[in-house]
């Protein structure tokens, strides 16, 4: 829902010079957003990447005026070079693939020693919400990030939507 995606938008900096990445365009939900967010903060330079597999969403997307500014770099987001690297990334991810997705995600990220924020955000199914007991939630795969701990921040929400 766009209020969830709006939410998760208003948590993030933005600053000239971004290089930003929506890995899973579907219908430019968090495009549209970013591209508000900037506009209202006075950014007058971002450079704003989307991947989306599905052809009628391209479509979409290329006839929306308010997502002009976005280009897109690939379709298979998994498939896209390790070589190019972003500062921020902001996903709703295929729930099917969520991990393969995340992992592929950080590997894009500009690491955090070069002056960046590199941070991901992004919308999670609830299986990451797991009740511990004795410290409250908890994220299932702990190890999933161990490998980047150090290089960006990852910020994620996991609603309950529907039944």
């Amino acid at each position: 829902p766009q209020e969830v995606v709006e939410n998760i938008v208003d948590f993030i900096s933005f600053f000239d010079d971004i290089k930003i990445l929506e890995p899973s365009g579907g219908r430019g939900a968090f495009m549209k957003a970013i591209s508000k967010r900037i506009k209202e903060e006075g950014i007058l330079r971002a450079e704003l990447y989307y991947c989306e597999i599905d052809e009628y969403n391209v479509m979409l997307i290329e006839a929306d005026e308010d997502l002009k500014d976005w280009k897109r770099i690939g379709s298979d987001f998994l498939k896209l070079s390790d070589n190019i690297k972003f500062d921020l990334i902001v996903a709703n991810p295929p729930f099917k693939d969520d991990k393969k997705h995340l992992v592929k995600m950080a590997s894009l990220l500009n690491k955090r020693g070069s002056g960046c924020v590199s941070d991901i955000y992004c919308i999670l199914p609830s299986k990451w919400k797991v009740q511990d007991s004795e410290y409250g939630w908890k994220d299932p795969y702990p190890a999933l990030f161990q490998p980047f701990e150090e290089d960006f921040t990852f910020y994620y929400t996991s609603e309950t939507l529907g039944k």
